[in-house]
């Protein structure tokens, strides 16, 4: 019995040291995942200052290659007129002022096919003074300002009255069909009766 209360004694001092044992890895493991968190949280907020800058400085570069963008384009653009003077930029869907003669408005849409780009137009025609049968021709040039396309006018047989306003509505496929119509020049002669 005594044998039997001595190992007792042992399995329990035994069983108390691993459990002391479990205690102090359970402790040292904790302190180390509270330094692994804190090291964690540390990390988090360094990625989302990161992110942050690395974001700033995404929006700022878009921007800055939206302005650069449309830059080079007004660039493009005045380098075509300068080249070739009177072209005017079309501005699709939008009333252009063209005031040459007794053309005072053009409109353009754009459109593009499996057959090439066409162009539908409306051209507002005035005349003050006296009646006329208006007749004129529309150059239409690519952003290279190679004419692409050719519009003429020619109202034989209808007059546009003294004081009074008309709009002509054309659809005109262009000659060169892959090329996106980017300006156009007007050419008109009066014609009166």
């Amino acid at each position: 019995m005594k044998k039997h209360k001595r190992i007792q004694k042992n399995l329990v001092m035994e069983t108390t040291k691993v459990l002391l044992e479990y205690k102090a890895q359970i402790r040292y493991l904790t302190e180390q995942l509270k330094v692994y968190k804190s090291e964690i949280s540390l990390l988090e907020e360094e990625l989302n200052e990161i992110e942050s800058k690395y974001t700033k400085k995404q929006t700022a570069l878009e921007d800055r290659i939206k302005e650069l963008e449309a830059e080079l384009k007004t660039k493009e653009q005045q380098l075509v007129v300068n080249k070739f003077p009177g072209l005017i930029p079309i501005i699709a869907s939008e009333e252009i002022d063209v005031n040459q003669g007794y053309i005072k408005k053009a409109k353009f849409r754009i459109n593009k096919s499996f057959e090439g780009y066409f162009i539908g137009a409306e051209y507002e025609v005035y005349s003050e003074f006296v009646p006329i049968k208006p007749k004129f021709t529309v150059f239409f040039f690519n952003a290279d300002g190679l004419n692409i396309g050719t519009d003429t006018v020619d109202w034989e047989f209808t007059h546009v009255l003294r004081g009074q306003t008309e709009v002509i509505v054309k659809g005109i496929p262009m000659a060169i069909p892959n090329s996106e119509p980017k300006y156009f020049l007007l050419r008109s002669s009066r014609i009166t009766n």
